[in-house]
């Protein structure tokens, strides 16, 4: 094995092992966020404590909070907004 292989070896062993060790870090925090109430406007999602967005966290209940309301509505509306 020359040098240039062990260097190949060692650089790959150390990138595998921060990738594996920055998922297990990741996926181990857990976040809680709880909304009395679904923002209807973007002024009340702008006004709720997680719009800074400072955390993928932050960022991910947002979004279900700004998609919840199109889950009700009926495919024949879908089909309409996707007319563009």
């Amino acid at each position: 094995m020359s040098i240039f292989d062990r260097l190949k070896k060692v650089a790959s062993d150390a990138v595998k092992e921060a990738a594996q060790n920055a998922a297990e870090n990741f996926t181990a925090k857990r976040e809680t966020f709880t909304f009395t109430a679904l923002p209807e406007s973007l002024a009340e999602l702008q006004a709720t404590p997680e719009a800074d967005l400072d955390t993928p966290f932050k960022t991910a209940a947002l979004t279900v909070c700004a998609i919840s309301p199109f889950h009700n509505i009926s495919p024949k509306k879908r089909k309409m907004d996707n007319l563009s």
